[in-house]
């Protein structure tokens, strides 16, 4: 085994302490909010690296995003379709592994992000906005409600 491989290989088991200890860091040095725009931030810079592509319907984003996250052991996606929006479940999120129950709350933000780039990068227009509503943290299955919806127009 060379050098350069053994210095990059993946090192998956103590990652969620590690990931874990960082996030206990952040979250006494940092206000909610502003973790939720780092979190956003890498959520964007995580969809740089792998697009959805050949996507043209709500059910190929669902199965596409879906397959993507299940790849990575990220959970999966269930969609929603409501009059005014278009509710997206994250289920079987890593968030409690890696942040803790505790901070779903603003750690759900890199998930956020996530979806967000790749919903803009498929055409979802000017005017939408997608944000998390909910987290049942403390549920079995852990989810997590983003909702696509138009912005609304302060005055």
């Amino acid at each position: 085994m060379s050098k350069k491989y053994q210095n990059r290989r993946p090192r998956l088991l103590g990652a969620p302490e590690a990931i874990g200890a960082l996030a206990g860091v952040l979250a006494t040095q940092l206000s909610p909010e502003e973790l939720r725009a780092v979190f956003y931030a890498a959520g964007t810079k995580i969809a740089e690296s792998f697009a959805l592509e050949q996507v043209e319907t709500v059910g190929d984003f669902e199965a596409k995003a879906s397959q993507a996250l299940l790849q990575r052991d990220w959970g999966w996606i269930k969609l929603e379709e409501r009059l005014e929006s278009l509710d997206i479940w994250l289920h079987d999120g890593p968030l409690q592994a890696w942040f803790g129950a505790s901070n779903v709350v603003w750690s759900g933000a890199i998930f956020e992000g996530l979806l967000a780039s790749w919903l803009l990068a498929l055409g979802a227009g000017e005017g939408l906005e997608l944000r998390q509503v909910a987290s049942d943290a403390d549920a079995e299955e852990a989810a997590i409600l983003f909702r696509l919806s138009r912005q609304l127009k302060s005055n």
